[in-house]
């Protein structure tokens, strides 16, 4: 949680995931006569100049897409959270002994100027620790370019109240325990966005690992990756958060459906592990989506 807000309870919830391009909101509103939730969503472009991210005309242009949001879909007044995905933040995460895992975030915060992912300018963090046991620790550094939040901040002055900002894999983790996918055993979540592809590793709802692989590799090659890291991600799962090395054998991934199903057919001849896409619409039977053309690209505004 980058920023918080109060919380007002009584009015609809509201999510949006800002991507490189593009900003996704979904807002919720239960049904009055049962616990139906309806799920009303959007999709704004917001940048046509993905290359240019942290310039001051980006960060213009994205203010005003948030406030072109506030404005037509009414939001005045009303509580938002935010995910990030990896094109405006960088996650750490850092588990073990506690006296280690504050070792390990201090040098991480003395490190976090060099992130050149995410342009040039002041950066702003912030930390996130869970308590294992009495002697152990989960923590997340969480590092977004300070544009970002000053974008957030003016469409805060434009009528929205920012209540946080997260991760969109911490999001994405979330969403994956709510359909109790990642309660018995870990499992991969990977996003494919505009500028490359974001993995995570969940358990029981918490994101154990954020791995970058960027622009190097395209939807088709994640398959190969993801299987010649396998060994690897399997020992993390064990080494540190005490999972059987056997237990990481299924992904979910979300995105766009042509580089969605691009990755699917990667995964084809294997039988390390199963493979699905993260589709919304078939987590819990009292969601309705009457408007979403693709539920799959919304599973960071979802989770939030």
């Amino acid at each position: 949680v980058m920023t918080t807000r109060e919380h007002n309870s009584t009015g609809p919830t509201v999510a949006i995931e800002i991507c490189r391009g593009w900003v996704h909101m979904v807002r919720v509103e239960r049904a009055r006569h049962d616990d139906t939730l309806h799920f009303r969503t959007r999709s704004v472009r917001w940048s046509q100049d993905t290359e240019t991210l942290y310039s001051e005309r980006s960060a213009r242009e994205l203010s005003a897409a948030l406030e072109t949001l506030a404005t037509e879909e009414k939001l005045a007044g009303a509580t938002v959270d935010v995910a990030l995905n990896g094109d405006h933040c960088v996650t750490r995460v850092v588990s073990g002994a506690a006296d280690h895992v504050q070792s390990e975030l201090a040098s991480l915060e003395r490190r976090s100027g060099a992130y050149v992912s995410l342009g040039p300018g002041a950066k702003s963090l912030a930390t996130s620790i869970r308590s294992l046991d009495a002697r152990h620790q989960h923590a997340l550094l969480i590092v977004a370019n300070g544009k970002t939040l000053d974008a957030l901040a003016e469409a805060a002055a434009a009528g929205l109240k920012i209540r946080l900002v997260e991760p969109m894999l911490v999001a994405l983790c979330r969403l994956v325990n709510h359909a109790c996918f990642d309660t018995d055993a870990p499992a991969l979540v990977i996003n494919l966005g505009e500028s490359g592809v974001e993995l995570g590793i969940s358990h029981q709802g918490n994101l154990l690992l954020d791995y970058r692989l960027g622009r190097r590799f395209g939807p088709a090659e994640v398959a190969g990756v993801v299987l010649r890291h396998l060994a690897r991600l399997r020992r993390y799962c064990t080494r540190y958060h005490g999972c059987p090395s056997d237990r990481l054998q299924r992904v979910f991934l979300c995105g766009d459906p042509k580089p969605v199903r691009s990755a699917i057919d990667g995964f084809g001849g294997q039988d390390e592990l199963t493979v699905d896409v993260l589709d919304p619409t078939s987590i819990d039977a009292s969601w309705h989506f009457p408007d979403a053309d693709c539920p799959s690209r919304l599973g960071g505004a979802l989770g939030t």
